[in-house]
């Protein structure tokens, strides 16, 4: 889970994500929503070191580009043992 981000800065970052070209392997899964006044990132990857890559070598450099290196941001790693996913419904 992460948070510490506004809206504006995550949906930012997501806009850079589509415009580059690197390969983003292991994620899974991805939801973001708004908590009181605070901003829920919930990403689900295939292993700690898929994490580990797509950190380090994709989100890092975006973050620095964008200029978000002193957002608050805190991640939690938590081990998922299933991932369910019931009729998505169709994204707007």
């Amino acid at each position: 889970m992460t948070t510490g981000v506004s809206l504006t800065q995550y949906l930012r970052v997501q806009e850079r994500l589509r415009e580059t070209e690197a390969r983003i392997t292991g994620r899974v899964l991805q939801v973001c929503y708004e908590s009181g006044s605070r901003l829920e990132v919930v990403t689900v990857y295939e292993t700690r070191d898929a994490y580990d890559r797509f950190t380090r070598s994709v989100l890092a450099p975006i973050l620095e580009e964008l200029r978000y290196t002193d957002v608050d941001y805190q991640s939690t790693l938590m081990e998922v043992h299933n991932v369910t996913v019931f009729d998505p419904p169709a994204v707007p």
